[in-house]
């Protein structure tokens, strides 16, 4: 059998090529990560640009001398006989016109320039110019231990996004003899031309003194300077000098490449590897790129992400002036323990120990639970930076000042999320005015929860143009991050996908700590403010411009300033609880529309209910009539027998029918309206009427344990009571029906009144106890479950099932009452107490 080889055209290989490098900076970077690869401790970039432009002038001996090498620009100037100058036609043809941009190009020339290892014809054969070549992916380190950041073996069709020629000088490390190899790479547009049929000219260069060539070949004393003033001797290493470039090279597009980088390794990285970018044209503008650490932040998050999936993060404050706190906030609750109490504050920092199972806790549910072990060995440096504060919030706050148009330069260059691998940038992630600077989407993660710093509920989230980060990978143990094939970033994978959502509920951990002690100073000064007198105040001078005809002209300057602050502070106090309201509203109408639905047939269900029963009770008589019951359980088996058929559907319509007297009951008028309720009374009705039919049909035990408080009358809304003990209940069915469990299904409600030893109050103690599985191992932190939005439900789909209020709920009514919820640890099951302050109900 006869075998035909595949043949690559040669356009085809280039355009390929093209492809992968499309972005000018990109490709320089694309040379840049070579001479890190070569070993190199220095690159240097020499930009030797005679035109930016097109002229539109062209004295006589220039122009001459141009004619004579490209007759085109007959065609696109003419001379003024005046000035003796030729200039640029402005009806020139746009042929013409860009063949003229090609001939002042093609004048300009850049020098890549690098001490590293050289080349050795073996090495500019076997894989310089094999197109593809997997070395970097089988050999990732150099012999100076560096991990190469090329992967790809198509970075030197960069050499063809910057120009069409390219003359390399190379010298191997302890060799004498250099080689010289050009290529022009308009020969791969020849017709018919296969890849194999292209070849560059190569040749040996004997004894060859590489840093006398380099300063020949520039011609600049720059160069020279850089060269004889380091400790580089350049006895080896390579210069690429690429001619007729393809682009424009003006002073902005150099500065935005300087820019770039600027950030191609992390802030503050000691990597010992020196990037020079030297313009002819502007000797004193660039020079050696600096890599700038930042201390001007108001957060600092630094997370090590382990291999054994640990994660350990350090936060550091520097939002607030510490001496300026009001001592008055460290007695508060909230803020007794740390990381919120006054030493810690002091200190400016603490740590959390946590883990990727803890912050992703529906993970362990998912069919993705095994992406999380590809998530190896990285680190996370994440800044908050706060662009504008008003003066009314500093006051209010106590923020440090800081320079606005410091931060607003710093984060042009450094803001956003960006990515980097080996410490060297993936580009685009984080790039300034880039569709991609905003890649973790943070932008729409704040438009569906845009509440205030101080809103109960901790709904805050932070804006894109408020942060900048760092997120360090190597190729060594994060294999699963595959470059696209336009080397524009991350192919979009599972791993990626969960890598993102890590980085989010990292980013989350602050957001939790700067929400929760923001609301606190908020609420120290809403109180101290007196906000109650405020108002009442504010009342009083309305009541009195409406009984009273005023003059206003005998009222002084600080009469008026006085009735201003008075207002103001009023509506400050007022607005900052409706904001609040609001925010619970919103949440609640979504829970309440469910609630609507359910009431606006409620009339309609007896009627189904019956309907259904009723044609349930037919359908079983008619086939009596003309089957024999008996005889049929003997000939068929169970799951033909329509009989059976029947039986399951009168189950399923008793089911039916008694979650619709559970959902209708929940929602009547009357549980909410203040009331006084008998505990005790409410736990029987709870376990024999409410939850009866429910209990039997999952198979579980319910136990009320209330036998040694003789009567528990309290005054509240019953809707209140509700809502804690169904929605534990709830929370239970589900964990009995989790995968795995097989346990015996038991719940143990105990309710009494204790008096604690520190405290002379009385407290309602409701002890909850069931025998499922627990929370799951991944939870480390078992207070989570409270925050609102915290669910490990998913569905096949991996897409998070559950609403995450249920515990929310419950931690929001207890709250309201003054009570507090302390979850245990146990062996088995799930289980927490609830303390609430006792006030016995009145009899009115």
């Amino acid at each position: 059998m006869a075998q035909k080889p595949f043949k690559v055209s040669a356009r085809t290989a280039r355009l390929i090529g093209r492809e992968n490098v499309s972005n000018v900076d990109g490709a320089i970077i694309e040379l840049v990560k070579n001479c890190f690869d070569a070993d190199s401790p220095i690159c240097i970039l020499y930009f030797d640009i005679q035109f930016e432009f097109i002229p539109e002038t062209i004295s006589l001996k220039e122009y001459q001398r141009f004619v004579d090498e490209n007759p085109i620009l007959n065609q696109g100037y003419s001379l003024n006989r005046e000035s003796k100058f030729y200039f640029l036609d402005n009806d020139c043809s746009d042929d013409v016109l860009k063949d003229i941009e090609f001939f002042f190009k093609s004048k300009n020339q850049l020098f890549i320039i690098d001490q590293g290892d050289g080349m050795t014809e073996e090495v500019i054969d076997k894989h310089w110019m094999t197109i593809g070549t997997n070395n970097k992916l089988s050999d990732v380190f150099t012999g100076g231990g560096r991990v190469k950041v090329g992967a790809k073996g198509i970075g030197r069709f960069a050499l063809d996004r910057l120009g069409s020629t390219c003359h390399m000088i190379t010298l191997p490390k302890g060799k004498k003899n250099g080689f010289n190899w050009l290529v022009n790479w308009e020969d791969f547009e020849k017709d018919g031309a296969i890849i194999g049929d292209i070849n560059a000219d190569f040749t040996v260069v004997r004894n060859l003194n590489l840093r006398k060539t380099v300063v020949d070949l520039t011609g600049d004393a720059r160069i020279a300077k850089i060269i004889t003033s380091s400790k580089l001797n350049f006895d080896q290493g390579t210069c690429l000098h690429i001619g007729n470039l393809r682009d424009w090279w003006t002073e902005k597009t150099l500065s935005e490449l300087f820019e770039n980088l600027e950030t191609l390794s992390p802030p503050g990285n000691k990597q010992k590897f020196q990037i020079e970018l030297i313009s002819r044209n502007y000797p004193v503008k660039f020079g050696r790129v600096a890599n700038e650490t930042y201390s001007d932040f108001d957060y600092r998050i630094f997370a090590k992400v382990n291999s054994d999936k640990s994660i350990e993060i350090k936060v550091d404050r520097n939002e607030l002036q510490v001496n300026k706190i009001d001592k008055d906030l460290f007695k508060r609750k909230a803020m007794l323990q740390p990381p919120y109490d006054y030493q810690t504050f002091k200190k400016g920092s603490f740590e959390i120990k946590t883990s990727i199972n803890d912050l992703l806790p529906w993970l362990a549910n998912s069919s993705f639970a095994k992406e999380a072990n590809n998530l190896k060995n990285f680190d996370f440096l994440f800044y908050f930076i706060k662009q504008a504060s008003t003066q009314n919030d500093k006051e209010r706050f106590g923020y440090r000042s800081f320079n606005r148009t410091d931060r607003a330069s710093w984060f042009r260059k450094f803001g956003g999320i960006k990515v980097f691998r080996d410490n060297f940038r993936v580009r685009p992630y984080g790039e300034f005015e880039n569709a991609s600077f905003d890649w973790l989407l943070l932008g729409d993660r704040q438009a569906k929860s845009p509440a205030g710093i101080t809103k109960h509920g901790g709904g805050w989230r932070v804006a894109p143009n408020q942060v900048a980060g760092i997120v360090n990978i190597s190729r060594i143990s994060n294999l699963n991050f595959e470059d696209k094939s336009s080397r524009e970033g991350f192919q979009e994978n599972d791993t990626f996908y969960i890598f993102k959502l890590l980085l989010l509920e990292i980013i989350h951990v602050f957001e939790i700590d700067r929400h929760d002690v923001m609301r606190e100073i908020d609420l120290l000064k809403r109180e101290k403010k007196d906000a109650d007198d405020a108002k009442r105040k504010a009342e009083e001078l309305i009541e009195e411009g409406e009984d009273h005809e005023i003059n206003e002209e005998s009222k002084t300057k600080d009469d008026f300033k006085e009735e201003r602050d008075t207002f103001k502070s009023a509506f400050s106090s007022i607005k900052a609880d409706l904001d609040d309201a609001e925010e619970q509203i919103r949440i609640l109408s979504a829970l309440a529309t469910t609630g609507l639905i359910i009431t606006s047939f409620a009339h309609e269900f007896p009627s189904f209910k019956n309907k259904l029963i009723r044609s349930t009770n037919n359908l079983s008589n008619s086939l009596d009539k003309e089957l024999n019951r008996s005889r049929l359980e003997k000939k068929l088996d169970a799951k033909h027998n329509p009989f059976n058929h029947l039986d399951n559907l009168k189950k399923a319509h008793e089911g039916i029918t008694h979650w619709l007297d559970l959902s209708l009951a929940a929602v009547r008028k009357d549980k909410r309206a203040l009331k006084n309720i008998d505990l005790k009374s409410y736990l029987s009705d709870f376990k024999n009427e409410t939850w009866k039919e429910v209990l039997i049909a999952r198979k579980t035990t319910l136990l009320i344990d209330s036998d040694n408080v003789a009567d528990l009358t309290i005054k509240g809304f019953l809707i209140d009571v509700d809502s804690i003990f169904n929605n534990l209940l709830i929370n239970s069915f589900d964990a009995f029906d989790r995968k795995g469990f097989s346990g015996e299904r038991t719940v143990r409600i105990s309710i009494d009144l204790i008096v604690p030893s520190e405290d002379e109050k009385e407290y309602i103690l409701i002890h909850y106890k069931d025998s499922g599985p627990g929370l799951l191992k991944s939870i480390e932190n078992p207070y989570n479950i409270l925050r609102r939005g915290y669910t490990t439900k998913v569905n096949s789909e991996n897409e998070q099932i559950g609403t995450g209020l249920g515990m929310w709920i419950i931690s929001e009514a207890v709250s309201f009452y003054g009570g507090i919820i302390e979850l245990l640890s146990s062996k088995t099951g799930f289980e927490l107490k609830i303390l609430i302050p006792y006030k016995k109900a009145s009899n009115e």
